[in-house]
């Protein structure tokens, strides 16, 4: 039913938006392995990675295209920078679960993540130059935190948002 919306909305589009559905039997990777798919499909000179149920808000995207115009390789929506929440995360419990984890990802890769204050998130921009997908073998569902680690030199920006209820 998504994938029939998704090119249904895709045919009426001004832009051209290509739709892949991977089929029962091909969804190696998880949510990781679909967005590798995703980049081998993309043309343009970035990719941006977001979630659809809108706790990613698109209104963001141009913020996040403009910020990559400077230079930036990777440009990440931040819950954890001044102007980000994380109020989508729900209770107590996941949000120290999130907090956690980026903790203990930014201690175990401490150089490649320094500075960096979400290296979870699950929106971001990247410059696909920046990408050696056949080396990527992703599980899961934080690719960025694998980009970030294989790309110690990339240049990093990032931007605020609030982390949205699930839609």
């Amino acid at each position: 039913a998504l994938c029939l919306a998704a090119r249904q909305i895709a045919a009426r589009s001004a832009l051209p938006i290509r739709v892949h559905a991977r089929l029962p039997g091909q969804r190696s990777g998880g949510l990781g392995g679909a967005v590798l798919v995703g980049f081998t499909d993309a043309l343009a000179p970035v990719c941006v990675v977001m979630d659809a149920d809108l706790q990613h808000p698109p209104e963001l995207l141009g913020t996040l295209l403009s910020v990559s115009r400077t230079g930036a390789d990777f440009v990440i929506a931040s819950r954890y920078v001044d102007g980000g929440g994380d109020e989508g995360l729900g209770g107590w419990y996941r949000h120290a679960v999130s907090v956690l984890a980026t903790w203990v990802a930014k201690r175990v890769l401490r150089p490649e993540l320094a500075g960096i204050s979400d290296p979870m998130s699950g929106f971001f921009l990247v410059r696909r130059s920046c990408l050696d997908l056949p080396s990527l073998h992703p599980q899961g569902f934080k690719l960025l935190l694998e980009l970030l680690a294989r790309h110690p030199r990339a240049t990093v920006a990032e931007v605020p948002y609030s982390f949205d209820v699930r839609h």
